[in-house]
């Protein structure tokens, strides 16, 4: 059963964010957004109401109204956004380890500052 706790913590591998940041009050975009991806998945895979996922993240319903609406918006206008989201619906359905995905999404973010500078960086898998 996939409940609220697990769509944080894959959020929070998903997003490289801390579990605690998507709780607090901060409104640092990066935390922001990974929060608005909690409350759109929160609703569209357990379907709790809004009420219920504001207890949740101790905020109002209308909060994560808000919340749900900038991350259908995010998903549309935003690539990065919708594949990080999408990864971490397809986490919770496959029961993957949360670590797993959060570490390629570092890669990628490491390879692409990397090239970024001009450097090329090979990965290989360990035994």
């Amino acid at each position: 059963m996939i409940t609220a706790n697990k769509i944080i913590d894959t959020i929070s591998a998903q997003f490289l964010v801390p579990r605690l940041g998507l709780m607090s009050p901060r409104r640092n975009r990066y935390l922001a957004e990974a929060r608005f991806a909690c409350y759109f998945l929160c609703r569209e895979v357990t379907k709790l109401s809004y009420t219920q996922i504001g207890r949740v993240f101790s905020r109002d319903h209308t909060t994560i109204l808000g919340g749900v609406r900038r991350a259908e918006n995010l998903i549309s206008t935003n690539a990065k956004f919708a594949q990080r989201v999408n990864l971490a619906r397809e986490t919770l359905g496959s029961e993957k380890p949360v670590v797993d995905t959060g570490f390629i999404i570092l890669l990628e973010k490491f390879s692409e500052l990397a090239s970024e500078s001009g450097y090329t960086i090979s990965i290989t898998r360990g035994i």
